[in-house]
C-alpha cells in the first residue's frame, strides 16, 4: 500500500504535471520561436525527463499496457527516421518503425540537437515548414496521453490497479504476487536500462570495450548524469519506503 499510494501514484502524478507543462511550452514555442520560449521548452523537457526517472521503475500493470518505457525513453533516437517523418508527414508514432523516433530523446533532438546553439535552433524553426513543428507537438501530446493513461490505471477513480496490487490474493512471494512483480520489474530496469543503458553501453563495457558516447541518454541536452543520479535516488526511496511527502514508510 505504501508503494502504491506513497511512491508509485505520486511519481506518475509528478510526471503528469511536468509532461502537461511540456505540451504547453512546446505549443508556445511553435507559436513564437523565441529565445524565452525555447529555453522554457528545453527546461520543461529536462524536468519531465527527471520526473520520468521515479516512475520508470514501475513498468508493470497500466504502464506496461501502454508501452510507456518504449514510447517515452528509447535511445539513441533515430534522427533519420525523425527527419523522414517530418518530410513526409506520414507517420504513426505507435508503430514499430517509429519506436526510436518518439519520446523524450526525439524531443531532445528537436529542441537541442537540430543546430549548434539556441540562436540557430530558433532560426531553423522560424524558417521551418509546419511539419517540424507539428511533429514536435505530436511527440509531446503522445507522451502526455500515455502518462495520463498510466496514472488513470492506478488511481481509485480510474481503473484502480491499486486494488489489484494490494488485494489479499497479491500478497506473499509466489509468482504473480505484487512482491514478485516488483522484484522482476526493478531487476530488469536496473540491469538493462540503468546499468547498461545509462552507463555500460555508452562507456563501452557492453560493446567490446569501444565507447559509444552517442548512445547516452540525453545526448543533445547534456544532462545524462543528472538523469542517472535521479534514477538512483528513486531506487533508494523505493527500497527505504520513503514516500513523496518524505514520510518514512514500509520499504
Amino acid at each position: 500500500t505504501n508503494l502504491a499510494m506513497g511512491l508509485i501514484i505520486p511519481a506518475y502524478e509528478n510526471l503528469q504535471e511536468h509532461t502537461t507543462g511540456l505540451v504547453f511550452t512546446i505549443e508556445a514555442f511553435n507559436s513564437d520561436p523565441s529565445e524565452v520560449n525555447l529555453v522554457a521548452a528545453q527546461t520543461a523537457l529536462k524536468n519531465s525527463w527527471l520526473a520520468w526517472q521515479s516512475a520508470s521503475i514501475y513498468m508493470f500493470g497500466p504502464a506496461e499496457s501502454v508501452a510507456l518505457r518504449k514510447s517515452l525513453n528509447t535511445y539513441p533516437t533515430d534522427v533519420n527516421q525523425i527527419d523522414t517523418n517530418i518530410q513526409t508527414g506520414d507517420y504513426i508514432l505507435s508503430s514499430l518503425a517509429n519506436q526510436a523516433a518518439v519520446g523524450f530523446p526525439a524531443i531532445d533532438y528537436l529542441l537541442n540537437g537540430v543546430a549548434l546553439d539556441n540562436a540557430n535552433i530558433i532560426a531553423q524553426y522560424r524558417g521551418a515548414e509546419d511539419g517540424q513543428k507539428q511533429y514536435l507537438a505530436d511527440l509531446a501530446d503522445d507522451i502526455k496521453t500515455r502518462v495520463d493513461q498510466s496514472l488513470n490505471g492506478w488511481t481509485t477513480d480510474g481503473e484502480n490497479y491499486t486494488a489489484t496490487f494490494t488485494e489479499d490474493d497479491a500478497l506473499g512471494i509466489d509468482i504473480g504476487s505484487s512482491l514478485s512483480t516488483i522484484v522482476n520489474a526493478i531487476d530488469l530496469h536496473f540491469q538493462r536500462f540503468v546499468r547498461d543503458g545509462k552507463v555500460a553501453i555508452p562507456a563501452g563495457v557492453r560493446s567490446a570495450g569501444v565507447p559509444r558516447p552517442k548512445a547516452i541518454e540525453a545526448l543533445h541536452g547534456g544532462y545524462s548524469v543528472a538523469l542517472l543520479e535521479e534514477s538512483l535516488a528513486a531506487y533508494e526511496k523505493m527500497f527505504m519506503g520513503i514516500a513523496a511527502d518524505d514520510m518514512d514508510g514500509a520499504g
